[in-house]
């Protein structure tokens, strides 16, 4: 068990880092070749597509199919893309509406195979943690999440300053590297196969979903949390910006996120083992308390500091959440939960933005603050008292 779980988390981390520098290469190389705004937008929103629409489904196509094989697939699809863009930008033909519709389809791609490896790496840990050593898997999972989100991303931006194929080239690389991680470990036996519809396994999920209270509030909380943690980041920007801010000030902000994030991992499980499934109640009054400060001093300083402590709350949530759902799902359910969780997860990342957006626009900052800081200690309300 702790071999594969070692192999698999190898493997996932690898293959993380490489997705996040790719991430980051391919609007730097729409911007380059295309020289419109606008399209690279349009592209990364062609990305956002399938988590939109293929979670629901592919919960129950993952549940019914052996996980390691999916996630198999799912890094060769990254591995073929990635060799795709390699090939196009050696070539040169990324230019015009070609390369407008290369990129597209590559993100597409893309989306698709991040949706099918992220439901499928829930049943594939399930199948190789015994439960007792579930929240310190995930926890694991986290600090490999949280790795990648502060290495990636500059990573990615240092290799396509080397060269406009590179960082699809170490792509390519980390997705051999997790495919071969994966292939030594040991198949999981996937749920028996229904006769039932696709819509109506799909309406199973969520029934099941729906009548666990827990789950219920927490799937929705968080989904809400998610939206006001990026209508902040938005706010933040914007106001940064107006405040002549330099770029490097305000950005590097953003890695205490991603220390925040690795400091919630190394301690989720000891408090987990203290304080249980109230830790979701706890790691969302914690958010309340980080907000509190930045209505009165908004710096870059103040909003590393509350950033490292909604983040580090935030995992410590994560895991106190994920752990509840991998010991109380039954056995052929699990993908399809995660499923409506991943999809509201994705929902406030898309409409978190936007609602920071109008909130800067229409109030001060103390104000748009204040508002988000009501939204966080109406969920926190929310879920005290269920």
């Amino acid at each position: 068990m702790i071999r594969d779980y070692v192999l698999f988390w190898t493997g996932s981390t690898i293959s993380f880092l490489g997705t996040r520098a790719t991430a980051i290469a391919y609007p730097l190389l729409a911007l380059a070749v295309l020289d419109s705004p606008v399209a690279a937008g349009l592209i990364a929103s062609f990305g956002m597509v399938p988590y939109l629409v293929l979670y629901l489904p592919g919960g129950v196509y993952v549940d019914r199919r052996d996980a390691r094989t999916l996630m198999i697939g799912a890094e060769t699809a990254r591995l073929a893309t990635a060799l795709a863009m390699v090939a196009v930008v050696v070539s040169g033909v990324v230019a015009g509406e070609v390369g407008f519709a290369l990129f597209a389809l590559v993100a597409l791609a893309d989306g698709t195979a991040a949706v099918i490896y992220s439901l499928a790496e829930v049943n594939l840990l399930r199948g190789i943690v015994d439960q007792p050593r579930i929240a310190g898997a995930l926890a694991g999972n986290e600090a490999r999440t949280s790795v990648a989100g502060l290495l990636g991303r500059p990573v990615g931006g240092l290799l396509f300053g080397l060269g406009h194929a590179v960082p699809f080239v170490g792509g390519a690389v980390t997705s051999a590297a997790s495919i071969l991680t994966l292939a030594f470990l040991r198949p999981v036996p996937p749920a028996a196969r229904t006769e039932k519809s696709l819509l109506a396994e799909v309406a199973e999920g969520l029934r099941w979903l729906a009548r666990d209270r827990f789950l219920r509030a927490t799937t929705t909380l968080l989904g809400l949390g998610n939206a006001i943690v990026h209508a902040l980041f938005l706010v933040y920007l914007a106001v940064m910006q107006e405040r002549g801010v330099t770029a490097a000030a305000t950005a590097a902000a953003f890695a205490a996120t991603g220390a925040g994030g690795l400091a919630g991992a190394a301690c989720a499980q000891w408090f987990f083992r203290r304080y249980g499934y109230r830790l979701f109640q706890l790691s969302l009054w914690a958010w309340v308390a980080a907000l509190v400060p930045l209505v009165f001093w908004f710096t870059p300083v103040t909003f590393a500091v509350s950033s490292f402590a909604m983040t580090f709350a935030g995992i410590v949530g994560n895991v106190a959440v994920g752990t509840y759902m991998f010991t109380e799902v039954p056995p052929g359910m699990l993908a399809r939960v995660k499923s409506v969780d991943m999809l509201l997860e994705t929902a406030g990342v898309a409409l978190g933005p936007l609602a920071g957006g109008l909130l800067i626009a229409s109030v001060s900052p103390p104000t748009a603050i204040a508002v988000l800081l009501g939204g966080a200690t109406l969920i926190a309300i929310t879920a005290s008292v269920r």
